[in-house]
């Protein structure tokens, strides 16, 4: 069979080349070798500059400052010159809300049975005499008759 016709998560390297970001979430295309190397430096770098800072306050705070402005500047750069918001800053944070619930389609939960739709619509009577109490089955004038 050829490889086109099997997918990647039903081999056992499937999770070979996984990539994590800061919260433990994967990250997309983590297969891409290139991806793999980026993340690999970015992250030594990264490791190298926390423990220089480290070793006193005015660096701790000197990381800190640098971080939130190298945050904001790749926030900027990820969302591009096209979703800057007019009269507003683009440092605010906006939140969505759960969409609304829909109701279920289809059947209701419970089917009411003839006999319940009989009570609900009243005191049933007999169809030979009319009186209350009885069916046609059981009326006086039929079990009287031979």
């Amino acid at each position: 069979m050829p490889d086109k016709y099997i997918l990647k998560r039903w081999k056992k390297t499937a999770k070979s080349g996984l990539v994590s970001d800061a919260n433990g979430n994967e990250t997309k295309n983590s297969a891409d070798p290139g991806l793999l190397i980026k993340w690999s430096t970015m992250s030594r770098l990264a490791s190298d500059v926390v423990e220089d800072a480290l070793m006193s306050e005015e660096g701790c705070e000197l990381l800190s400052e640098t971080l939130k402005s190298l945050q904001v500047k790749l926030k900027l750069l990820k969302d591009g010159p096209s979703n800057n918001k007019v009269g507003g800053s683009s440092s605010q944070t906006q939140y969505m809300k759960d969409p609304k619930r829909v109701r279920y389609k289809g059947r209701p939960k419970r089917v009411t049975g003839a006999k319940e739709k009989a009570m609900k619509q009243g005191i049933r009577h007999c169809q030979e005499c009319g009186h209350i109490g009885h069916d046609r089955r059981q009326c006086p004038r039929n079990l009287n008759t031979p």
